[in-house]
């Protein structure tokens, strides 16, 4: 073949890449347009309708208002709301998808037009002739509008896709939000697990299991020994260090010695003893219970309630539903635990499932029971250590995760399957981890006296923002807002950091230790002493001690509060404190 041959058939070769490119520019081009119209017709309803507060969900709410006690309704909107929930962040996952093949698009596109470019510029076709009012100037002008203005619409719906949706499109509003503190925002997007009436307290640590109450209503000052805004005090047949729950008008807890455990449950309003359940009898409970320390004894774990069932865990591995007024349910054992001490995870709720984080000297598990039945959904093993926290299941933005800290490891699992969502060694393996984490406004604080307290932003990849390790808690669990951390140790010391930093706000170092848990209520924290002081303090920048109230007894657990309310177990008595 000769030259001016050669150069024909490679003209011809190159028109009809050209030509292929051009058609790879004009598909994926229709692609990206037709992804950016979505993507920005989702957002837009999903900021409009907000999904999460459909007018359906909210007229029910608001009838649950009116009649709290229809617990037919109350089950209605757990389903509603978790449906509507997990429709909302399946959508934001596929609109991230999107985002994702947009920027894929958008690649193609780019390069597919530039080889075409670059093939017409150097072996040029034939051009089209101008037709009636055309001119080569003006389409070009046009092509470089057409160009801004998709690449315009282009960023737009990338930038929208990657974006997180608004806080407030997140929020369940079943249970009132928690009141901000001065100057700020909520001190965590809550999200309870379960629609809670104001006058509840269904878990430790509160209704998100962190120690945030939903209200800023609660007594300020009190006096055990003279009975000060004391509304009543009742005897607890068995010692123990759990802390109560509360569901509307009945308080319960446990107790325990080696010759039996029970549960009980108190009128709210008078403290007269409503029933008492001794827990035997249970298939596969072994004759003799495990050895386990006296100060720990067999009931450490607190109970757990959903308003139709109570929820109580033994050191012994034995677990038991019962109804509200007290009949049997179910109960199961889940085999002795091999702790030094005996066993002190409490339990946590999540819709549909009830969460037992086991860690024992034998490895790791987070169990998820059925509520109605006890019987398994799954049962994830965890290749950590003995731990004594209890998890937390918090709504961290695209999903609700449940958080447990251990040795070595902080682990977040999804509470639907179990799957685990990512984990960080943050403690190593010294230490023994008995605090529960704090959350909010996206970080989890956890760490363990003699090793370090850690802000940590969920993954994946999880991303450890710093460390903190002096006068850590062995028992207490940290709280936090979005601007500050708060914790208290054994050893008397309460300590305020930047939440954001890690740096000191103020320490205030204090006569007594503490094992009880802080927990904020509005603008205020209250945290009670080994002996029974309850220091109640401003959230701010400095310790500003508002009150110092003596209950009269040693105390070790944490306080419930119930909208108006403190119900404050002490050594032998549980005090309901109010006016």
């Amino acid at each position: 073949m000769n030259e001016p041959d050669n150069r024909k058939y490679r003209s011809e070769a190159a028109a009809v890449a050209a030509r292929a490119a051009a058609a790879a520019a004009w598909a994926s081009g229709l692609f990206a347009l037709v992804l950016c119209v979505l993507i920005i017709a989702n957002h837009v309803q999903v900021t409009v309708a907000a999904p999460l507060k459909d007018e359906s969900l909210a007229a029910m709410r608001k009838a649950l208002r009116d009649a709290p006690d229809n617990a037919e309704l109350r089950d209605r909107i757990r389903t509603y709301d978790l449906l509507a929930r997990r429709a909302f962040f399946t959508s934001q996952s596929q609109v991230k998808t999107g985002g994702l093949l947009l920027l894929a698009a958008v690649a193609v596109f780019l390069a597919a037009a530039k080889t075409a470019l670059e093939l017409r510029r150097r072996h040029p076709l034939p051009a089209k002739c101008p037709g009636p009012g055309e001119s080569p100037a003006g389409r070009s002008a046009a092509r470089r509008i057409a160009g801004a203005g998709g690449g315009a619409l282009a960023a737009t719906a990338l930038v929208l896709s990657l974006l997180s949706p608004p806080a407030d499109l997140l929020s369940r509003g079943v249970a009132e939000s928690p009141t901000p503190p001065p100057g700020g925002k909520p001190p965590d997007p809550f999200c309870a697990p379960d629609p809670v009436p104001p006058h509840a307290w269904p878990q430790f640590r509160g209704p998100a299991g962190n120690g945030i109450a939903v209200h800023a209503d609660a007594p300020l000052r009190w006096d055990g020994p003279k009975g000060e805004n004391i509304l009543w005090k009742t005897p607890v047949p068995r010692p123990a260090s759990n802390s109560p729950v509360v569901w509307e008008k009945r308080v319960f807890l446990t107790g325990s010695d080696p010759a039996a455990r029970e549960v009980y449950c108190f009128d709210a309003d008078t403290g007269a003893p409503a029933w008492r359940h001794e827990v035997k009898d249970v298939p596969g409970s072994p004759a003799e219970p495990p050895e386990v320390m006296e100060t720990t004894g067999y009931a450490a774990p607190t109970a757990a309630t959903d308003g139709k069932r109570v929820f109580a865990i033994f050191a012994t591995g034995d677990i038991v539903a019962l109804q509200m007024d007290g009949t049997r349910a179910w109960a199961r054992h889940l085999g002795a635990p091999k702790n030094p001490y005996g066993h002190a995870s409490s339990l946590a709720l999540f819709p549909g499932r009830l969460l037992v984080q086991y860690d024992t000297e034998k490895g790791g598990r987070l169990l998820a029971l059925e509520p109605q039945t006890g019987k398994t959904v799954w049962d994830q093993s965890r290749a950590v250590k003995v731990s004594w926290a209890t998890p937390i299941v918090v709504n961290t933005g695209p999903r609700m995760e449940a958080i447990l800290n251990s040795k070595p490891l902080l682990t977040s699992h999804d509470p639907v399957t179990g799957k685990l969502l990512w984990s960080i060694n943050h403690l190593g393996n010294d230490g023994e981890v008995a605090p529960s984490p704090g959350y909010a406004n996206g970080i989890v604080f956890a760490g363990t006296e003699n090793v370090t307290m850690a802000a940590v932003r969920p993954g994946p990849p999880p991303q450890i923002l710093w460390k903190y390790e002096d006068d850590i808690p062995d028992v207490s669990s940290p709280v936090a807002t979005d601007k500050y951390m708060i914790m208290a140790n054994s050893g008397g010391v309460i300590t305020c950091l930047d939440a954001a930093t890690g740096k000191p706000v103020w320490r205030q170092e204090l006569k007594e230790g503490f094992y009880s848990s802080p927990v904020i209520v509005g603008d205020r924290v209250y945290v009670t002493d080994k002996k029974g002081v309850t220091f109640v303090f401003r959230i701010s920048d400095r310790y500003e001690e508002l009150a110092r109230n003596a209950l009269g007894e040693k105390v070790s657990c944490t306080p419930a509060f119930p909208r108006g309310r403190i119900y404050l177990r002490g050594e032998k008595h549980l005090f309901c404190i109010g006016k």
